[in-house]
């Protein structure tokens, strides 16, 4: 599926096997309805063909989605390869048959999980047992492993260790990295001084450093890339209407919304002088509640938490109030965080080449 604006685009299909294993015969219709979205213009035109070759003229989605890439990116020297050709499987194959039969992705990469927790980072990935699939046509299944055998799920196919080893040596296509052994193999048949991603990304390839030591794998620099975020003329227009700034929309929503009605009123929203009057008033009662009867302070304290809240409550309701005044306002700013962090996340992660 692919986003475009707030309509999701849809292919529909009953499949199984390697997602780049599908034949795109059956895209017409929602290449049509793409197609449409890229609009009439010269840049249009012509990224519409681009996508209607790439996925027209070839049997499976890996070569389509490669040819696409290149036409869009091959100029700037991107160079793409096709990760299940057996002549690069086979550069992993020594490492594919130590991982299933020994489990060291799994005991590695929980550990730094654990370690990445306590400071504080929350795992993108978590491994399993076995990190590895087997593929073939139409099939695409985890490897498990039971009582000494290694099982291919939702099938009959088995291997002992002897004849894993030497389908792996015979046919190492057809053994396929899942998330966190993928990298591994990426760094062994591709290696790179550097990898840039973005935030979680680089989370997840924190978690996989362990793994690549233990393999002797290089482990490149991780770089955090770049994001940026656009603003259309309009929805720059309301910003300035609104009085709001770049820097204001990162705040999250209700604390925007509470920050700009505080800061369009005039009249006080918040009762911290209260606060602090009824605070010092309190404790002059349970000083003089002390010298009566030291037993009495405990029902000062419960007064005047009590107090507190009703005050805190009073503040909640007065804010609630006047941001009712302010509905038209209210509702451009939440529909402002909605164009600019689309599900409150980056633009980036849903915004789509087309129109155009």
């Amino acid at each position: 599926h692919v986003k475009l604006e707030d309509k999701m685009l849809t292919w529909d299909k009953d499949a199984s096997g390697a997602t780049g294993r599908l034949s795109p015969k059956d895209m017409e219709e929602v290449l049509s309805a793409y197609k449409g979205f890229l609009g009439i213009s010269e840049n249009g035109i012509k990224l519409s063909q681009i996508v209607e070759e790439a996925y027209t003229r070839h049997d499976n989605l890996s070569d389509a989605t490669r040819e696409l890439v290149d036409a869009l990116f091959g100029r700037y020297g991107l160079v793409c390869v096709d990760a299940d050709e057996p002549a690069l499987k086979r550069q992993f194959s020594e490492i594919i048959y130590q991982d299933i039969v020994e489990e060291h992705s799994s005991k590695y990469i929980a550990e730094s999980n654990t370690e990445l927790e306590k400071l504080g980072y929350k795992p993108q990935v978590n491994p399993r047992e076995i990190n590895f699939f087997y593929m073939t046509d139409g099939l695409r299944e985890r490897i498990v492993e039971d009582k000494g055998l290694f099982k291919v799920n939702h099938s009959d196919i088995k291997f002992t260790k002897e004849e894993l080893l030497k389908e792996i040596t015979d046919f190492p296509e057809r053994f396929s990295p899942n998330v966190v052994m993928r990298p591994v193999y990426q760094e062994v048949i591709l290696p790179n001084l550097a990898y840039i991603g973005g935030g979680a990304e680089i989370t997840y390839w924190l978690q996989l450093k362990a793994n690549f030591d233990h393999y002797k794998v290089d482990f490149p620099v991780l770089i955090l890339r770049n994001s940026a975020q656009f603003i259309d003329t309009r929805t720059e227009q309301r910003m300035h209407i609104l009085g709001l700034s770049q820097r204001d929309i990162f705040n999250d929503t209700l604390q925007l919304k509470n920050e700009w009605i505080k800061s369009h009123v005039n009249i006080q929203l918040t009762l911290k002088d209260e606060e602090r009057t009824l605070n010092a008033l309190f404790d002059q009662i349970k000083l003089n509640a002390y010298k009566i009867d030291k037993t009495l302070s405990q029902s000062a304290d419960a007064a005047k938490t009590r107090a507190l809240k009703l005050i805190s409550n009073l503040e909640k309701k007065m804010l609630r109030a006047e941001k009712r005044k302010h509905t038209t306002s209210l509702a451009q700013i939440e529909n402002l965080k909605a164009k600019l962090f689309p599900s409150g996340g980056l633009q980036e992660r849903s915004m789509n080449i087309a129109p155009m």
